[in-house]
């Protein structure tokens, strides 16, 4: 069993570097929705997707002047 903290010190990375087939079972105990950092692909992912830090938008950016 390994403990990832959470948040960016718990980064971390699972590789199978053995020519054998590797099972994993991950558990988790959030209970809130969360967003995940890739730093080195350049991506965040939640609940609802993955996306590319290169397309970030403006906040406004789609609304209406109301």
């Amino acid at each position: 069993m390994v403990v990832f903290p959470e948040g960016p010190d718990g980064g971390h990375q699972l590789i199978n570097e053995s020519t054998a087939v590797a099972r994993v079972l991950i558990l988790s105990t959030m209970r809130e929705p969360a967003v995940w950092a890739y730093p080195d692909s350049g991506k965040l992912a939640t609940l609802g997707g993955v996306f590319r830090l290169a397309d970030a938008v403006d906040y406004w950016d789609g609304e209406s002047a109301g």
